[in-house]
């Protein structure tokens, strides 16, 4: 009987179909390794074309024993006379296929590895003109700070975007001292509404000293309190209250940046005086739309990036010099591209997108965000040398610009030792972002430092018990670990998850 089996399956060709469907898909998966990053798709593309490979082997392996092509079409092996079989012919065209498909798979086999040795000995010269200096790369000297989001005082709940936009700006301008680390918004804001213990809030962030404050507005009048404290300590080592009419606003951000510098002078060895703010003259309704623009864009969600257009076109209504204004029409524009969090065809948004930032950038060339932007925009259209740029004048302009990072990892996959130094520094510069911590593991990934990306994806989760990027990392490590069925459950995870809430990192 066994023999008979074996008779019969290589008689159906059961055996060549398997060995054609295997390399076929090992070849697709090959292809969607090298795609995946080019075309700046999400990763869980390729675990996801490694579960249906996965699952397809058995059908092809049914369907090769169940049903023969004859000349007449496909028909069920029964129903075809024995003489009249055509499997052999069948078999030795399934013969050029796998040879054609072995073919292949050694010009990939050899194109990747060719790949990764031009990568190695071009890190120190030709990468080179292509990355960050390495004093940008390099963990922040000197000490850190974090400015937590300022609570919002004010009897009106919609004050909160005022509140949240005189951090920002703190903020902004701390971030442009070289020596100076400071966190992220996107993870100081990670905080916001929550009781907040100065020590394990400084530790989770990975800084020295914390700002905290308030804002009260009343009419035409603000109060903003502010202190600056040494986590390890727990010391103020600075602290002020400031009453002023609403329109100083700008003044009363450059005081308060100018103490805190001041405060932290003899630790950082700075001679650095923070330069008066240029956007003085700026209409102040104008500010305040650009701020609840702010607001909204920061929330990466669809219909609130919708207005946080609406705001940015209305403040470049009332202050059409407005630099920041322009800035944020063009991030709010590429982030509602098909690509990115929104469902208008990329090639509208870029066209959309691309003069706003243009406009931007001749307001002021050195707005940092605006150069990242436009790196935004170029990386969409394709143009990657001209977004690389953008993006090294970001970081140039401001060294602690985590996104910039972030997004300049993404063009430069023939890299993969620079592309993880660069994540490895978006997630000291924002520690909370699962966007950057879910990238940083993939790229841990790609070097086999499994034990380090298991502990993102698990800071991942103590972030967010529901993310679905961390459970997709998880995939990915048991993937690579070699545990198919670890790797398959938490893909199937990540799955339910996304679709649950609808969302993007």
């Amino acid at each position: 009987m066994p023999d008979s089996l074996f008779t019969e399956l290589k008689r159906r060709n059961v055996f060549k179909v398997g060995v054609a469907y295997l390399v076929l898909a090992w070849v697709v998966i090959q292809v969607t390794d090298s795609a995946v990053p080019a075309l700046h798709l999400p990763e869980w593309i390729n675990t996801a074309v490694f579960f249906f490979g996965l699952i397809g082997f058995p059908f092809a392996i049914f369907f090769a024993w169940a049903f023969e092509i004859t000349p007449e079409g496909v028909k069920r092996d029964y129903e075809v006379d024995r003489e009249q079989s055509i499997t052999n012919t069948t078999g030795r065209k399934i013969d050029f296929v796998i040879i054609g498909l072995l073919v292949i798979g050694l010009c990939i086999l050899g194109y990747n590895n060719y790949s990764i040795r031009q990568s190695n000995t071009t890190d120190s010269g030709v990468a080179d003109k292509q990355i960050v200096n390495s004093q940008s790369i390099e963990s922040a000297t000197g000490s850190s700070i974090a400015v937590l989001p300022f609570v919002n005082m004010s009897s009106d709940p919609e004050q909160e975007y005022f509140s949240d936009g005189i951090s920002e700006e703190i903020l902004n301008v701390l971030a442009q001292i070289p020596k100076l680390k400071v966190t992220s918004r996107s993870s100081a804001f990670a905080f916001k509404g929550s009781k907040i213990n100065i020590s394990e809030v400084a530790e989770k962030l990975g800084v020295k000293n914390v700002l905290e404050g308030s804002v009260r507005k009343f009419g035409n009048r603000i109060r903003i309190t502010a202190q600056l404290i040494e986590a390890e300590s727990d010391n103020h080592l600075w602290s002020e209250t400031y009453d002023r009419e609403l329109t100083d606003i700008f003044a009363i951000q450059d005081e308060i940046s100018t103490a805190i510098v001041t405060a932290l002078k003899s630790k950082l060895g700075l001679e650095i005086k923070i330069a008066k703010n240029e956007s003085s003259s700026v209409n102040l309704d104008a500010y305040n739309e650009y701020l609840q623009g702010r607001f909204y864009i920061e929330k990466r969600k669809q219909q609130d990036l919708e207005k946080a257009l609406v705001h940015f076109d209305k403040a470049i209504e009332l202050a059409p010099d407005y630099a920041p204004a322009w800035m944020g029409k063009a991030w709010a524009s590429a982030f509602l591209s098909e690509f990115s969090y929104g469902n208008i065809p990329n090639d509208v948004a870029m066209a959309r997108a691309l003069p706003a930032a243009e406009k931007a950038l001749a307001l002021d060339p050195k707005l940092a965000e605006a150069h990242a932007i436009m790196g935004l925009v170029q990386g969409y259209a394709q143009n990657r040398e001209i977004s690389i740029s953008y993006y090294q004048k970001a970081i140039e302009l401001n060294p602690n610009y985590a996104e910039a990072y972030a997004w300049y990892a993404g063009q430069i996959f023939e890299f993969p030792k620079k592309r993880l130094e660069l994540r490895e520094k978006a997630v000291q510069l924002s520690p909370m972002s699962l966007l950057a911590n879910v990238n940083y593991g993939y790229s841990l990934v790609d070097f086999d430092q499994f034990a380090k990306a298991q502990k993102v994806a698990e800071h991942m989760l103590s972030i967010d018990n529901y993310s679905f990027a961390a459970y997709s990392l998880l995939s990915a490590i048991n993937q690579g670990q070699g545990n198919p069925g670890k790797a398959i459950y938490n893909n199937y995870l990540s799955v339910q998850l996304n679709h649950a809430t609808n969302s993007k990192v």
